[in-house]
C-alpha cells in the first residue's frame, strides 16, 4: 500500500506542475528556465512523495490529548498482537506483496533495457575510429547513421565528419548537448521511468526534456553559425535519419517543424505574467499533497516504558503537572511511585496476549497497525476512562478497548504519601503475520 500511496502521490505532483509547463512555458524562448523547471519537476516526482510530514499542530486546539500531552504520558513497551490464521489459505502472498513484485519486475526489466543501452553505445566506441578533436571525441559510423551525442562523445558519420560545409552546423549542435551535459538530464528522466513507469506523466516529461534540449542545442548552434536559413535547410536535409537511441541527442531528432518555429518564436508576456503567478501556487499544493500526516508513532519511540521513566524521574520531581482538572481529583501523569500491574509488566504484557483475539473481519479484510489506547489508573486501582487515541479500524480499536477494561485493579500510584490518578497510554500493534 506504501508503494501505492507513493504512486498516487507522485502522478498528482507531476500531473500539477506539469500542466503549469504545457499552459505557460513550453512555448517560451525561456529555454534555461524551461530546463532547470523541468528538472525540478522530476526530482519533485522521484522524492517529493517521501518528503516529511508538515507539522500542522498550531491548527489544532491547544488541550488535543494527542499533540500536546502525548510526550508527557508513560508509555509502556509497545505490545505486539500477531496472528498467524490468515483468512485465505490458498494463498500464501497478500495481493499487495504480489502487486510489489510485479511492478519491481517491470521495473528492473526497465532497467536491464537502459543498460542494455549504454552497452550499445560503449559498443560504438570500441568498434569504431575515434577522433579527440577540441576537447571532444568523435566517433565515426558508417555511413547513413544519423549524428548523435552522449556526454562528451559525439557520434557522426566519417562521410560528413570530412564534409565541412555539411559537418559544422550539425557538429556545433551536438557540441551544445555536450556542453551543457543534457545527457544527465536525459539518464533521470530514464530514472523516473525506471521507478514510475506506471506513470504517464514520466514519459511525457522525458519527451518535455528531450525537446527543450534541442531547443538549447539549435540556438548554441545559431549562435556559431548566424545564417538561419542555411542551419534549417541543414536539419531539412537531415530529417529522414532515424533516431537510434532513446538516451542519446540525435541532431535529426524528429522535432523538425517546433524547432524551425522556435527558431523564430517571440516570448507571449502574458503566458509568462500569468506563469509567474500560478507557479508558487501549483508547488504549494504539490508540497501539501506530498506531505504525509504526522504519526504518533515517532513520538511513542522516543519515551520510555514505566520503569525507566520512574528511576530517572522520581528524584528529581518538584511539582507535577495535572493534564486536566476533575470534580474529585487531578489526574497525573508522572508521580513518585507509579501505578503497577499486578505481578508487574511481564504479568501485563501476557494478560493483554492472552485475552487479545484478532477480529476475524479485521483478519479477512487484512487490516493491521497500532491503536493507541488511554486510560486512567483510579487512586484505588481500578481502570477507567478508556479511550483511543489513535485507531485503525472499528473492529481493532473496539478489541483493544474491550481488553483494557478487563483489567484487574492496579497497585495504585502515590504522590506525597497520597494515592492519585495517573493516566497511561499504551500502543498495541496488530499485525497479520
Amino acid at each position: 500500500m506504501e508503494l501505492l500511496i507513493y504512486l498516487i502521490k507522485s502522478i498528482f505532483s507531476l500531473a500539477i506542475l506539469y500542466m503549469v509547463y504545457m499552459l505557460f512555458f513550453r512555448a517560451q524562448k525561456s529555454l534555461v528556465f524551461n530546463r532547470i523547471y523541468l528538472l525540478l519537476i522530476l526530482v519533485i516526482g522521484i522524492v517529493g512523495p517521501l518528503l516529511p510530514a508538515i507539522d500542522l499542530s498550531f491548527l489544532q486546539n491547544s488541550n488535543d490529548i494527542i499533540t500536546n500531552n502525548l510526550s508527557l504520558n508513560v508509555v509502556l513497551n509497545e505490545l505486539n498482537i500477531v496472528t498467524n490464521k490468515l483468512p485465505n489459505k490458498t494463498s500464501t502472498y497478500s495481493p499487495e506483496i504480489i502487486f510489489m513484485f510485479i511492478y519491481l519486475l517491470i521495473s528492473a526489466v526497465i532497467l536491464i533495457n537502459l543498460i542494455y543501452r549504454i552497452i550499445g553505445i560503449n559498443k560504438l566506441i570500441q568498434t569504431n575510429k575515434r577522433i579527440n578533436n577540441q576537447g571532444f571525441t568523435f566517433i565515426l559510423l558508417k555511413d547513413n547513421m544519423p549524428a548523435f551525442s552522449f556526454f562528451n562523445y559525439i557520434f557522426i558519420s566519417e562521410s560528413i565528419y570530412n564534409n565541412s560545409g555539411i559537418s559544422e552546423g550539425i557538429i556545433s549542435h551536438e557540441k551544445v548537448h555536450a556542453i551543457q551535459k543534457h545527457s544527465i538530464d536525459l539518464l533521470l528522466a530514464e530514472l523516473l521511468i525506471i521507478i514510475q513507469w506506471i506513470n504517464p506523466i514520466s514519459y511525457l516529461l522525458k519527451n518535455s526534456i528531450r525537446e527543450n534540449h534541442e531547443f538549447l542545442a539549435d540556438r548554441g548552434a545559431l549562435l556559431e553559425n548566424s545564417d538561419l536559413g542555411k542551419y534549417q535547410l541543414l536539419l531539412l536535409q537531415n530529417s529522414s535519419l532515424l533516431t537510434i537511441n532513446s538516451i542519446t541527442h540525435n541532431f535529426s531528432y524528429s522535432l523538425l517543424k517546433k524547432r524551425i518555429n522556435m527558431m523564430t518564436r517571440k516570448n507571449s508576456k502574458l503566458k509568462l505574467v500569468f506563469g509567474a503567478i500560478i507557479l508558487p501556487i501549483a508547488f504549494g499544493i504539490t508540497i501539501l499533497a506530498c506531505s504525509s500526516p504526522q504519526k504518533e508513532e515517532t513520538k511513542v519511540d522516543e519515551l520510555t516504558n514505566t520503569e525507566q521513566t520512574t528511576s530517572e524521574q522520581s528524584d528529581s520531581i518538584e511539582m507535577i503537572q495535572p493534564i486536566e482538572e476533575m470534580q474529585e481529583e487531578q489526574v497525573f501523569t508522572v508521580v513518585e511511585t507509579m501505578p503497577e500491574f499486578p505481578g508487574g509488566e511481564k504479568a501485563f504484557y501476557k494478560f493483554l496476549s492472552d485475552n487479545i483475539k484478532y477480529p476475524e473481519k479485521a483478519k479477512k479484510d487484512g487490516i493491521q497497525g497500532r491503536v493507541f489506547v488511554n486510560f486512567i489508573v483510579e487512586s484505588d486501582g481500578s481502570v477507567t476512562n478508556v479511550k483511543i487515541l489513535r485507531g485503525v479500524s472499528s473492529e481493532l480499536d473496539n478489541e483493544a478497548i474491550r481488553v483494557v477494561k478487563m483489567m484487574p485493579k492496579w497497585k495504585p500510584g502515590v504522590q506525597r504519601g497520597e494515592k492519585v490518578r495517573v493516566t497511561y497510554n499504551i500502543p498495541i500493534k496488530f499485525t497479520l503475520d
